[in-house]
């Protein structure tokens, strides 16, 4: 067990689902679809301590969202607090830009980052996303003759003036990249645009099949739907089951949610990775259960996937799907992510948590 001394609240947010995974059950009538507790989820193994001095760590208990000048002032009496005990305070950052906030004098949880703007103390966390898998018994398929490769989702414009914004933003950032030499600066581009690049690369493609469901509006919260959330669910699911390949690339944040949910299905994902760090990479060997293309090869998506078909052989292929659900189960899954990563934190150190660096 670790012991965690948790720090007063900040306002009235809800607190982090490490701390209180039951009260994220219950959504509203617009709240982001796929995010069911899973029946047999393991609460991860913390113990909350009322005597900082006993803790190992002590804990912000709320995301951090925006750091304003009352946040700071709020964020630095815990500090002064735990330095008194000798302890380290943990902070969650929980937003889309979250690659833009850095918390000095902290361990700093986040769902995304560039490996590149990364900071020493902050470590990537495994999103809570639905265990779409669970009681689903595993059906891996059988290798064809030649690949299916699926996506199903945004990658379309619900306007004319979301179309131009679009537009717009990603000549500038090409105007910069060249400018300023420095190719990284394209990874910010909105991931529909790495959706429709991947896409559009596949799509005439005779040696793959595909089946590709493309739609104008987000298909993952139910205020954004154009059709009924269990429709949208069942279509979703389905376009994963029946694939043997997934894309997967990032959404606004340099993560993607689909990433974890087609891993939880035992299926393996087409990581179109815009300079990524991905959860544990030290413990977790991805490439025996993910396809990882760098954005740079969008272009040449097609040939990479004929290459890893014919170099893949039926058997292997299986164990991929087998192990794909099984990283995910026991390694990638919100609780299994947080009963590994909190002691490794105690006993290892930050380290252990990241990724190479850049």
């Amino acid at each position: 067990m670790v012991k965690l001394y948790v720090a007063k609240p900040f306002g009235t947010r809800p607190v982090l689902r490490l701390l209180d995974p039951e009260q994220h059950v219950a959504g509203k009538a617009r709240d982001v679809l796929y995010k069911a507790l899973p029946k047999d989820f393991a609460t991860p193994s913390i113990e909350k301590v009322s005597d900082i001095t006993q803790s190992d760590f002590v804990i912000l208990p709320q995301n951090l969202r925006t750091m304003t000048p009352a946040w700071q002032a709020y964020f630095d009496e815990v500090r002064r607090e735990a330095e008194a005990a000798g302890k380290q305070v943990i902070v969650c950052i929980g937003r889309d830009d979250s690659h833009k906030t850095h918390v000095d004098g902290a361990i700093v949880f986040k769902g995304s980052d560039y490996r590149h703007t990364r900071h020493e103390n902050e470590i990537i966390l495994s999103p809570f996303v639905e265990d779409l898998g669970e009681g689903r018994e595993l059906a891996p398929r059988t290798k064809g003759a030649k690949p299916k490769v699926s996506f199903c989702g945004y990658a379309g414009f619900p306007s004319v003036v979301t179309r131009g914004k679009y537009v717009v933003k990603n000549a500038v950032l090409d105007v910069a990249a060249f400018v300023m030499r420095n190719p990284r600066l394209t990874v910010y581009k909105r991931g529909i645009y790495f959706r429709r690049k991947a896409i559009r690369s596949l799509q005439n493609d005779p040696r793959i099949e595909t089946a590709f469901t493309l739609r104008d509006s987000y298909g993952g919260n139910s205020g954004t739907l154009a059709m009924s959330p269990e429709e949208s669910r069942r279509e979703y699911i389905t376009s994963i089951l029946e694939s043997d390949l997934v894309l997967a690339p990032k959404g606004d944040a340099n993560f993607s949610s689909r990433f974890f949910e087609t891993l939880s299905l035992g299926r393996i994902p087409i990581l179109i990775d815009t300079d990524m760090e991905l959860p544990l990479e030290k413990e977790i060997n991805y490439d025996a259960c993910i396809l990882r293309v760098p954005h740079t090869d969008a272009p040449r998506l097609g040939d990479i996937i004929v290459e890893f078909w014919e170099r893949t052989s039926p058997e292997a292929f299986v164990a991929m799907q087998k192990e794909a659900r099984r990283v995910y189960r026991e390694y990638l899954r919100y609780d299994a992510y947080w009963n590994r990563a909190l002691p490794l934190l105690k006993e290892k150190g930050i380290s252990a948590l990241q990724g190479p660096s850049c």
